[in-house]
């Protein structure tokens, strides 16, 4: 009986969860879309007509649209805030935890298309040209099999697979959480800019620790900037 509870309790959440992106989400969508077809025609196009060009630019490509991303999620809340919907939301009679939980599935959903963009990219680059061995001389291949691409865009095994959607779970929280901190203008913001360089710094030091501790360092940082998003959020643990 309790797990039916459980159950039933869980889609409630799911249900409000998908309210809250409706009623704060909508007007992102379009931008997105937008971000993701510029970055998959520039790529295409890079890639067909000029593919001996330098591999750093597809680099420079995704992260101008991993900014342009960002960028929208902070004016998203930063308009919240501004036109008071944040404040009438908390009066809602919800659980403030579906509110936290659709930023994050919003921001994470938005992280992951990116990764979808890029192996669209690998199929308009290479499904032409399959039966011919000098695609390998293209550019675009070099930049997708350096090992930090390689990792989100061409997983190679069922770990490593795993292994990135861990990795995008924690990028999520720690980038939903240091967009709120900058939306809300609190003093998180300085926790918030810690948690992301130690992320950057451990992940170029990757050689240092190995996969294994790797991911226990990405897990502690997550857990970490997940219990301070839910204080930013004032959620509080449920007493049973």
């Amino acid at each position: 009986m309790r797990c039916i509870m459980d159950i039933i309790q869980k889609g409630e959440i799911m249900k409000e969860m998908f309210k809250y992106m409706e009623n704060t989400c909508d007007q992102s969508v379009k931008h997105l879309c937008i971000i993701y077809i510029i970055l998959l025609i520039v790529q295409c196009t890079l890639g067909l007509m000029n593919p001996n060009s330098d591999a750093l630019v597809y680099y420079f490509l995704m992260a101008i649209g991993f900014i342009a991303v960002n960028r929208i999620h902070v004016h998203r809340l930063n308009s919240l805030i501004k036109d008071g919907a944040i404040n009438r939301i908390r009066l809602i009679p919800m659980n403030r935890k579906s509110f936290l939980h659709s930023e994050l599935l919003f921001t994470g959903v938005s992280y992951a298309l990116l990764i979808v963009v890029q192996q669209l990219v690998i199929a308009v680059l290479y499904l032409p040209i399959k039966d011919q061995f000098h695609f390998l001389g293209n550019t675009f291949w070099l930049y997708l099999l350096d090992h930090q691409a390689a990792f989100f865009f061409m997983p190679f095994s069922l770990l490593h697979l795993v292994m990135m959607i861990i990795v995008v779970c924690i990028i999520t929280i720690v980038f939903t959480f240091l967009h709120v901190s900058i939306a809300l203008d609190s003093k998180n913001c300085g926790i918030s800019v810690i948690l992301l360089f130690i992320l950057v710094i451990v992940t170029f030091m990757e050689y240092l620790f190995g996969s294994f501790i790797l991911m226990l360092i990405y897990m502690m940082i997550g857990f970490i900037a997940y219990q301070l998003l839910k204080s930013a959020f004032g959620v509080r643990r449920q007493s049973k």
